[in-house]
């Protein structure tokens, strides 16, 4: 679960007058309780969230009830990964045969008009949501596209920083711990160009194979580099 989720909790807690602590965030989301103090530095740095410790209640509260969280949130490297997603969704089977680029240019557009954090309304959230199940179903169709045969998926354990950025790229995974997921994939070239691609930090655990295969790619790119 990303920290959003977790975000967006706290916020309605203490809207609640329910005064959430780490303790209580850590306990409910099943996370450390440093991590759970992170999520409140995290709502009251960047987010700006008026918030201060009641020792009274032993909980988190606002000292200005009239706060409101972001309707939508995109982070600068989200943009990018996005940027990228639509980049690579070109050399796809069937090219950019359902306009991501074009969409997502669109959305990019929606967020530099405004300063800081996205905060839209209704049709930014529907282009979210469309680019979201666009996304999906780009990578549905390469998954079972006539040029790219669909067989037994592959399998390889991933670290990969932040977390969330297995939501953004909408990999098909299970969290194994430490930032390490189990990601199922069904094409090997598809995969390899995603992971080239990503704005992320990533190291594959497992399998050898793959970790050889992506530093080969990446030795010949810098060998291309260095000419």
């Amino acid at each position: 679960m990303s920290n959003w989720h977790r975000i967006a909790w706290i916020d309605m807690q203490i809207r609640e007058n329910r005064y959430p602590n780490c303790s209580r965030i850590s306990e409910r989301f099943n996370i450390s309780v440093r991590q759970a103090s992170r999520d409140v530095e995290y709502l009251r740095d960047s987010m700006e969230a008026p918030v201060e410790y009641c020792p009274l209640k032993r909980g988190y509260r606002y000292t200005n009830t009239t706060f409101q969280l972001p309707a939508v949130v995109i982070t600068e490297q989200q943009k990018r990964a996005i940027a990228l997603l639509a980049k690579e969704s070109k050399a796809m089977a069937g090219g950019d045969h359902l306009g991501m680029a074009d969409l997502f240019g669109k959305l990019e557009r929606l967020i530099d008009e405004r300063h800081g954090p996205l905060r839209s309304a209704a049709l930014q959230k529907k282009g979210i949501k469309e680019a979201e199940e666009r996304a999906a179903a780009v990578l549905n169709s390469a998954n079972t596209s006539p040029l790219l045969p669909r067989t037994e998926p592959f399998y390889a354990d991933i670290q990969i920083e932040p977390a969330d950025a297995v939501e953004v790229l909408r990999l098909e995974a299970t969290p194994k711990g430490n930032s390490v997921f189990q990601v199922r994939y069904y094409s090997v070239e598809l995969f390899a160009r995603l992971l080239l691609s990503i704005p992320y930090e990533f190291r594959i655990i497992s399998p050898s194979w793959l970790r050889n295969l992506i530093r080969h790619r990446l030795e010949k790119k810098l060998r291309g580099f260095s000419r």
